[in-house]
């Protein structure tokens, strides 16, 4: 048989009577609302610092995007007007080649686009050794680069 311990009023009182009994049960009773106290601020500390690196990923996206659309707008720039300078009467290639590197040398370029930089500026050096021989034996290369490249959109 199992004997139920039931608290009376009597034994209550009796646990209550001895001070080193409340000191023990008010130091059990403050060390767990200090526990839990801690996990819920070690809780809240998880997600303040989830939310920080969210926006810190964000961030981070938006810069990488806003680094690819300067460089896509400053490429297109450069090259438009070089290969509309290309096709003009007076054109001096040594000249125009060499600014035109320059200014594409100077860019910062996004992780995605070095490839591409590193195709442009060979084709451009191309087209600086061929100014005494005829830069025009490139143009089917320039056609082929533009194709290959849709996004400078070259009119």
């Amino acid at each position: 048989m199992h004997k139920h311990f039931k608290m009376s009023d009597e034994s209550s009182h009796h646990i209550f009577n001895h001070h080193h009994k409340i000191a023990i049960f008010i130091a059990v009773f403050v060390t767990i609302i200090l526990c839990v106290i801690i996990l819920i601020q070690l809780n809240l500390k998880q997600e303040n610092n989830q939310q920080i690196k969210q926006t810190e990923q964000i961030a981070t996206e938006q810069k990488k995007v806003e680094l690819q659309n300067n460089y896509e707008n400053e490429v297109k720039t450069i090259l438009n007007n070089y290969l509309n300078l290309r096709i003009a009467e007076e054109f001096d290639c040594k000249s125009e080649v060499s600014s035109t590197v320059n200014k594409i040398l100077n860019l910062v370029v996004p992780v995605e686009y070095k490839k591409f930089h590193l195709e442009l500026v060979v084709l451009l050096d191309k087209e600086n050794a061929n100014c005494e021989t005829g830069f025009d034996v490139l143009d089917n290369e320039w056609e082929l680069f533009l194709k290959k490249y849709e996004w400078l959109n070259y009119n």
